[in-house]
């Protein structure tokens, strides 16, 4: 990897293909959430295909923790297509047939003669795509478990919302002055009680980002709770 790819530093913003054979920029699948990258050896790799499980069903909790997860393979888009389908893994799939991963991050896997593969690793990265932790997944023990993700993101989730803790007695104030989700976010942070259960996601990847911020801001009716929580769990990425 790449010694420039260390906590702080910032992800390279990608744009690759989905398995819909869609360009995808990372830092639109991101949005204003937190998002785990798998960079994969591809279809083929036992432990990258136990990896995966393991993803699927962890991927629910993502989901209501306000994180997004996305795949890059080296495979075409064929066997990317199966790869997903075949692990029922519901977020998107990026494939990269000419190695720009590979070659910018420096993780051709040259033990490997007869596949042209990335080292496998999982990326933790907070909001704009800033790199929180890195695995280095070539042995199979190297890769995080769901716990260890869980308690990374319990940990980067604390230090990105302001209202973690809504006791406290400034959030409190700025309640009871009106500084509610309607309200203006303060200047550099964003706006606190978000991310509560009445309120949806950060942002939902297929609207433009003038909708996706009306659209967060909005109030929610518990009909349309139902029915987006519905869509969410059948929802084709």
């Amino acid at each position: 990897m790449r010694q420039d790819i260390v906590a702080g530093a910032k992800f390279p913003d990608y744009v690759l293909p989905d398995h819909t054979k869609t360009p995808r920029r990372l830092s639109d699948l991101q949005g204003d959430q937190l998002m785990i990258v798998m960079l994969t050896r591809g279809f083929f790799c036992p432990k990258d295909r136990q990896q995966m499980l393991e993803l699927v069903r962890f991927h629910s909790q993502l989901v209501v923790g306000y994180t997004q997860l996305v795949t890059i393979t080296t495979d075409d888009w064929h066997t990317t297509n199966n790869y997903r389908q075949q692990t029922s893994a519901p977020w998107p799939f990026l494939y990269d047939e000419e190695r720009l991963v590979q070659k910018d991050l420096d993780i051709k896997e040259y033990t490997d003669t007869t596949h042209d593969v990335m080292i496998p690793h999982t990326i933790v990265l907070g909001r704009d795509l800033e790199v929180f932790k890195v695995y280095n997944g070539y042995y199979y023990w190297g890769r995080p478990s769901t716990a260890e993700l869980h308690a990374e993101l319990r940990e980067l989730a604390q230090r990105t919302y302001r209202d973690w803790d809504i006791t406290e007695p400034e959030l409190r104030e700025k309640w009871k002055k009106g500084d509610n989700p309607t309200s203006t976010p303060m200047a550099g942070i964003p706006s606190p009680w978000t991310h509560s259960c009445s309120r949806w996601p950060a942002r939902s990847t297929n609207m433009p980002v003038g909708q996706r911020e009306a659209e967060r801001r909005k109030p929610a009716s518990l009909a349309a709770v139902f029915s987006r929580s519905r869509f969410l769990s059948s929802r084709a990425w």
